[in-house]
């Protein structure tokens, strides 16, 4: 009785499917999630500061020619930086030198762009052999932000956009039983910040991108900006044209 747990799905695709479980820690008060929501905080872990920060300092820089510099301002950046990567794997502020276009002069092109000359010699001493391809427009840190949504749950980007969205009446009927058999003050995810603190009312608002008409009125969580998850939604539409998955259903 000390874990109760609830299942959703399994959202069965032509290649695999996905499912998550979620228990609650009856004496914490703790929902205890795996990938299905996640809270972004603004600091980095301090494993990684103590113990190798070398991609905090490479990713805190804003173009190539950049100097990496080893201050907690700057591990900061990186890390934010890191998180929009991780989430969006490339966000709308993000300007890639030369994209690669799927042939093999298109790949050709990217690589002889991604190592570029300017790159500061103790830059390239991090790693990667200087390994930069793009370049951060000044509006990075609305899109992190956007992205934070003040610390409230988040479901990934990609969960949203090429999974929960398939099944949205299930999706959440699931979220509406969790929050209604289980009364936690905070959930405590395997990736990103933890604990995170939201009762059932912030869980349920994180899933208003299934939702025709979202719930929780001003301050709650809503959708994503389009232009960052743009990337995402084409390639979503490639799996949709490869038979991959199935297109999303409307919103409910």
């Amino acid at each position: 009785e000390q874990l109760p747990y609830k299942v959703l799905g399994p959202i069965a695709e032509s290649v695999g499917a996905f499912q998550e479980v979620v228990l609650f820690d009856r004496p914490t008060g703790t929902l205890l999630v795996t990938d299905l929501v996640v809270g972004v905080p603004t600091a980095p872990p301090e494993v990684l500061r103590v113990n190798d920060d070398r991609a905090l300092r490479f990713h805190s820089r804003d173009s190539p020619a950049e100097e990496a510099v080893a201050t907690d301002e700057a591990r900061a950046i990186g890390w934010k930086k890191i998180c929009l990567f991780a989430l969006y794997f490339q966000s709308s502020p993000l300007a890639v030198a030369s994209p690669p276009d799927g042939s093999p002069a298109g790949a050709v092109r990217f690589f002889r762009s991604a190592f570029p000359a300017e790159v500061p010699a103790e830059a390239r001493a991090l790693g990667w052999n200087g390994f930069i391809a793009w370049s951060w427009k000044p509006d990075w840190r609305d899109a992190f932000e956007a992205l934070r949504g003040g610390g409230s749950p988040l479901v990934p980007p990609i969960i949203q956009v090429a999974i929960l969205n398939r099944e949205p009446r299930r999706v959440l009927e699931f979220v509406r039983a969790v929050g209604a058999e289980f009364a936690f003050t905070q959930i405590v995810p395997c990736h990103f910040d933890a604990p995170v603190s939201a009762t059932p009312k912030e869980w349920s608002e994180a899933f208003n991108f299934l939702r025709a008409s979202p719930v929780g009125g001003p301050g709650a969580r809503g959708d994503l900006p389009a232009a960052d998850l743009a990337f995402l939604r084409a390639f979503e539409a490639g799996l949709v044209r490869a038979g991959t998955i199935r297109r999303a259903a409307p919103r409910v």
